[in-house]
């Protein structure tokens, strides 16, 4: 009974092993504009994994040079977040299960510090009613940047957050 008991166990931890999966963000297709009056810096945010999942709930934070944007970018209104299934490319957090029904939703933006942003979304239905794995080996955009210089002239020193309590906030659905 306990050689059965623990070939079940180490099956049971060799199954979670095999089927878990690193998921790295990285940042694409950085530009700057201008609408006529301000210049903005723009990148798009994507995940890819090591293995296939369902993205589920998710909270990534991005510091900045304050000498580019200002400082508290969020409550100057100085950044926009877009998700929109509808443009090119079309983003991962603006997928629809239905018509105006998407699979994420509750999305927050908001300042951590005078120079780091944080943006949150969470999964509004279950990953059964999600048609396949959403994340994969290929990168896939999630959501764009769009930020307002207050001096181009200044590197924006876009990051993620590295810390340990900043990490590992993304889950599967």
């Amino acid at each position: 009974m306990r050689k059965n008991l623990l070939f079940m166990l180490l099956c049971l931890l060799f199954l979670h092993t095999s089927i878990a999966q690193d998921v790295t963000f990285t940042f694409a297709n950085p530009q700057i504009t201008n609408d006529g009056t301000d210049d903005f810096y723009e990148v798009d945010v994507l995940a890819e994994s090591t293995a296939g999942f369902k993205l589920g709930a998710g909270l990534l934070y991005f510091n900045y040079n304050t000498a580019a944007f200002g400082s508290s970018i969020f409550t100057n209104g100085n950044i926009e977040v877009t998700y929109t299934a509808a443009t090119t490319p079309s983003y991962l957090l603006g997928s629809e299960a239905f018509p105006s029904f998407g699979f994420y939703s509750s999305f927050v933006t908001n300042d951590n510090t005078a120079s780091r942003v944080a943006f949150s979304w969470q999964q509004a239905l279950s990953s059964g009613m999600m048609p396949m794995n959403n994340v994969s080996v290929t990168a896939v955009e999630l959501f764009h940047l769009k930020i307002k210089y207050v001096d181009v002239n200044q590197d924006p020193m876009m990051c993620f957050e590295s810390g340990a309590i900043y990490t590992d906030q993304t889950f599967t659905a």
